[in-house]
């Protein structure tokens, strides 16, 4: 109610962030259903967002804000007609709305048009420099290039705009992965002593460690890192973390494991496994198996475009 009387544009923002307050849930907010593994909750969570967006669209039916994250709540619900119908509504609207970009964006990177979605991000960005989501994708998509001076420049510019908001864990291991990949291994240090304790920072530590020629540690923080993994982000990161090491093998039946867990709107999406840079760094000729788990997340990786 409070959302509905401050306007279409909140009210569509609940939409897109889940946030959810009733006796059970205890005022938390909470992300995509689709990342809740329980399915009675995964459900229940799926239709307070359905009633949310039917709500937006009465309040606000001419917003493209409210027009896309309705599009993208039914896509990622598998009524793909229904969101297409939002996503066209929401480009007649303003086609140079950020989030009709993105979505151009996301198209192009499912299609393994990787320039081109840095071009569309790019032009996103001149149009409205201070959204900080839209300058967050352009470093990952520049963290995807190999074009990692050009990431970390973004994230510094996202902390100079913003510097009362906390680093995200997603973003600091971002930017550790780049300055890993660029050889500033003091710098990662640094920015992994202040993650907490946990999965991400073992599988950081497992990283840097190795790059440090710190053999027996990294072994142990690898090995925590296997014993821990539980999650798709797990998965992915003991995949990745073996890919480093050149042990393509080994990444490969882990990202094996990760294969079935990879979905279009979940924890890890197929493009985030396919254009890891750890992973990409494997050579397609090392093995069948790597050959053919690239083809399979290409393949899952088109069945997310709009």
């Amino acid at each position: 109610d409070a959302a509905r009387r401050a306007g279409p544009v909140v009210l569509s923002a609940a939409v897109n962030n889940g946030i959810v307050v009733d006796r059970d849930m205890r005022a938390r907010p909470v992300m995509a259903p689709a990342r809740e593994e329980d399915p009675r909750r995964r459900a229940r969570l799926r239709a307070i967002q359905g009633h949310a967006v039917e709500q937006a669209l009465r309040f606000g039916p001419h917003s493209a804000d409210t027009q896309m994250r309705a599009a993208a709540f039914f896509w990622h619900s598998g009524d793909h007609d229904r969101g297409l119908d939002h996503l066209e509504r929401a480009r007649e609207i303003d086609p140079d709305h950020w989030l009709v970009l993105a979505a151009e964006a996301s198209d192009h990177l499912s299609s393994q048009r990787l320039d081109e979605a840095i071009e569309v991000t790019t032009k996103a960005l001149r149009l409205d420099p201070l959204n900080a989501t839209t300058r967050h994708n352009l470093a990952t998509m520049n963290l995807y290039a190999g074009r990692y001076e050009a990431a970390l420049a973004e994230y510094g510019r996202i902390g100079d705009m913003y510097p009362s908001t906390a680093v995200s864990p997603d973003q600091s291991m971002h930017i550790v992965k780049a300055l890993l990949l660029l050889g500033r291994y003091d710098e990662a240090l640094g920015w992994i002593r202040a993650l907490p304790d946990g999965q991400p920072r073992t599988y950081a530590l497992a990283l840097v460690l190795h790059a440090l020629d710190d053999a027996a540690d990294a072994d142990q923080a690898l090995a925590e890192l296997e014993t821990g993994a539980r999650s798709p982000a797990d998965l992915l990161a003991v995949a990745e973390v073996h890919a480093y090491r050149g042990d393509p093998a080994q990444s490969v039946a882990w990202l094996q494991r990760l294969a079935p867990r990879l979905e279009c709107g979940g924890e890890v999406m197929p493009r985030t496994a396919f254009y890891s840079p750890f992973i990409a760094g494997l050579k397609p000729a090392s093995s069948t198996a790597l050959r053919e788990w690239r083809r399979d997340a290409a393949r899952r990786m088109a069945e997310c475009r709009y």
